[in-house]
């Protein structure tokens, strides 16, 4: 007791001052107070004061209280006479007889009780009822358990539906607490276990197990360890354990220069780790230094932790052997200069919510049969590759936002087999994702865009899986695959970018795009070249600048029932060489033509749809080749089919509904059979400029001007063609033309506004009809047809 108390019970009080201010000075404190409510002893300073003890062996347990009274007070006051004390004792009870102390307000009492200890507590509690309901409250024993242990949040063991405050107070007062020399001064006189350093709390955790000094009915305090504020050095945990940090996020930290800060070896089980800061720094060692490291059969947990690593080569987590699975959430890995997240050897692992940023190297390295978990981790600023995995890893990432590496976003390699979905791929200083060296993987529903270089990179005989993702605006392309690349692209969708949305390149590159749209290029759609054979099959190709495809220089791909439309200028486009098959597309309303063939380009088309063309349907021109087939040529604005300069086969079309179905330009030759050529507003078939063309069983019939006309030193050979009902005549040649028309062709029903003779024979061209008069007879005729 202080010195005043002891004053109060030996003396009464002096002249206008009562009791009750003497009890409430705030130099007595209430475990004093209390005292003075007793009877007055006989001697109340005896020259050896006997200790006492309070204990409750059963209650909290085993715990046990106890104090002295100060040394200052060792030595008794001036005894007084006996009639000096009866009069104080009969002052006292008068005093305590008309002050009724429960009637003080019970926010004035938490108040006060919140200045007092636990074991202050508990001898107050057996003071009467209403203060046992004060004592007993969550409130006063939650602000307690703050201030005496620094924690934020309870360990999730301890936070159990039903556990009340003091329960959970004295459950963790078995906890090992970490601090300073100059923060644990009242640690011992309380019973709490306090070390100096992890090191040593690991020990004495380690000691503890041994002899089975833990209290067998208190699970949720066995390994636990309360870091304080401050930099304390690492350790090397072999033993479970659960380490928190106190006080504020930060003011924890696990230091150290030439070794991890923290490792957690084969033994240390589920240990957990909240609240802490991890750190490497100042080394002067030259190998790399990762600041934790975890190895062996073990499955951590950690929690809202920082890494922080000075050097240059090592890593600020390092999880390595099979065996090995964390779980990492809500950690900080920012500003190092070293890797960031390290996972190797067969280990695993969860990953979730973590910020890798600003990492001097690789964000996230996965590789050596590693296939940790990555969910919701935000992968920022990388100096190198934002996540690389490599070496036959099998990673899962999700809802990962990776971005503004300086080196591509995420690196698939060595025959690794990633899956990546719902990921966010974006402003790579690079690539947005560059898959090569025999590798796969799946990716959906990914966003990847705004990326410097293509947003998809795949070489070297690497086979991934796109499905349903979103690969846009990238500044110099969509897909970019080459060197023996192959893969699946099944809907996607491809559009925005700078430069082709899909570039398809070298001998052995075999891609299959199915059901993808493919729109909106600054550029073409889709470009195959330099001997590709991919599968374009099942898309739509739209309003891309340029071609929706370009086949070019020994390229051989497969385009099939895709809707290629609205294009800028071509539908597809064959040049320098092009090969490969073209059928059973839809080719509509491309501003300049539908298909275009050009440079002994040579593909097989057949079994298309096209129209709705600005110029042309099909355009084959400069030593252009091709067989086309069974194609519906319908309704294009310039023509349906002008071959210029070229040696085509056209077999078995449907040529309708143009100007002019067919026109044979500029010395073209071919071969030109059993097309059904109908329903032009002009002629059927224009041959000119000394073309000399193969006509061999064709049907003419329904145009409004001739069914065939040749001028201009045109030539030919027509056999077994039939033209029927058409608007002038079914065939008509100038002068300067040689025509064979020896070959059993059928000329009936059409108009005869000429004498038959010159249909046979050469006519002057003075005696054409002038061109006002055909277009406008034309377009009787076609009104009188509808």
């Amino acid at each position: 007791m202080s010195i005043k108390a002891y004053t109060a019970v030996s003396k009464p009080a002096a002249h206008g001052e009562s009791q009750l201010n003497i009890m409430q000075s705030a130099e007595v404190t209430w475990a004093e107070r209390t005292a003075l409510q007793q009877p007055v002893p006989t001697k109340l300073f005896p020259r050896h004061r006997p200790k006492r003890r309070y204990s409750d062996p059963g209650s909290y347990g085993g715990c046990s209280f106890s104090y002295d009274v100060p040394d200052g007070l060792s030595q008794a006051p001036p005894r007084k006479s006996l009639c000096q004390q009866q009069t104080s004792a009969l002052h006292q009870r008068e005093s305590y007889a008309s002050t009724d102390w429960l009637t003080l307000p019970p926010e004035l009492w938490c108040h006060i009780l919140k200045m007092l200890r636990e074991e202050d507590l508990l001898v107050l509690e057996r003071c009467c009822q209403s203060l046992a309901v004060l004592v007993d409250s969550d409130y006063m024993w939650r602000d307690l358990f703050i201030s005496t242990y620094c924690l934020r949040e309870l360990p999730p063991a301890m936070d159990a539906p039903g556990l009340s405050w003091k329960e959970k107070f004295f459950k963790l007062r078995h906890a090992i607490h970490v601090c300073h020399m100059d923060q644990e001064t009242d640690g011992p006189s309380r019973r709490i276990k306090v070390t100096g350093s992890l090191s040593e709390a690991v020990a004495k955790l380690r000691w503890d197990e041994f002899t089975n000094s833990s209290s067998s009915d208190s699970p949720t305090a066995d390994g636990l360890i309360i870091v304080h504020p401050g930099v304390h050095a690492g350790a090397v945990l072999t033993s479970h354990a659960t380490v928190y940090g106190a006080g504020s996020h930060g003011d924890v930290i696990i230091s150290s220069s030439d070794c991890p800060a923290l490792r957690l070896e084969s033994g240390s089980g589920q240990s957990t780790f909240k609240d802490l800061v991890f750190e490497v720094k100042d080394s002067v060692e030259d190998y790399p230094i990762n600041t934790v490291e975890i190895e062996g059969n073990i499955s951590p947990l950690l929690v809202s932790c920082s890494f922080v690593n000075s050097t240059a080569n090592g890593a600020c987590l390092l999880v390595r052997g099979k065996g090995a699975h964390p779980y990492v959430k809500d950690c900080a890995f920012e500003n190092n200069p070293c890797h960031g997240i390290i996972v190797e050897d067969q280990a695993k692992g969860i990953f979730e919510s973590n910020k890798i940023c600003y990492a001097g190297q690789i964000g996230i390295w996965i590789l050596k049969n590693a296939s940790p978990h990555f969910i919701l981790n935000t992968v920022h600023h990388s100096g190198g590759v934002g996540v690389l995995i490599c070496d036959e890893a099998q990673a899962y990432l999700d809802q990962n936002d990776v971005a503004f590496s300086t080196n591509s976003n995420v690196e698939v390699a060595g025959h690794s087999n990633p899956v990546l979905d719902r990921c966010i791929i974006h402003d790579g200083q690079s690539g947005g994702i560059y898959i090569h060296e025999e590798s796969s993987g799946q990716f959906s529903h990914c966003k990847i865009y705004d990326n410097q270089q293509a947003g998809v990179w795949i070489s070297e005989h690497a086979h991934p899986s796109f499905t349903a993702n979103d690969i846009y605006k990238g500044r110099q392309g969509g897909v970019y695959i080459f060197d023996r690349g192959c893969g699946l692209f099944v809907e996607n969708r491809i559009f925005g970018n700078a430069m082709t949305n899909v570039q398809i390149r070298d001998k052995e590159s075999r891609p299959i795009f199915r059901s993808n749209s493919i729109h909106s290029s600054l550029n073409g759609g889709i470009h195959v070249h330099d001997g590709a054979s991919p599968i374009i099959k099942g898309n739509r190709i739209e309003r891309n600048v340029m071609a929706g495809v370009w086949v070019t220089t020994g390229a051989r791909p497969l385009i099939e029932n895709n809707y290629i439309s609205c294009g800028q200028q071509v539908g597809v486009f064959f040049y320098n060489s092009g090969l490969g098959r073209l059928c059973n597309n839809v080719i509509d309303s491309n501003k300049f033509c539908g298909i275009q063939i050009k440079s002994h380009s040579n593909p097989v088309v057949s079994d298309n749809i096209v129209c709705g063309g600005g110029s042309a349907g099909i355009l084959i021109h400069d030593d252009g080749q091709g067989i086309l087939e069974n194609n519906r040529i319908i309704e294009n604005a310039g023509g349906n089919i002008w071959v210029r300069g070229s040696t085509p086969l056209l077999t078995n079309n449907h040529i309708a509904g143009s100007t002019v179905g067919l026109q044979i330009t500029h010395g073209s030759r071919g071969v030109f059979e059993q097309n059904n050529i109908y329903q032009c507003a002009l002629n059927g078939v224009q041959v000119a400029s000394e073309a000399e063309p193969l006509l061999v069983g064709n049907t003419i019939s329904h145009c409004a001007g001739y069914g065939i006309e040749f001028t201009s030193c045109a030539g030919g050979t027509l056999s077994g063609n039939i033209l029927t009902k058409n608007g002038l005549a079914g065939m008509v040649a100038c002068t300067s033309c040689t025509v064979d028309s020896s070959g059993g062709n059928v000329d009936c029903s059409n108009n005869q506004l000429f004498p038959n003779a010159l249909f046979k024979s050469r006519c002057p061209a003075q005696m054409r009809l002038p061109m006002p008069y055909v277009i406008d007879w034309a377009f009787r005729y076609c009104h009188k047809s509808v």
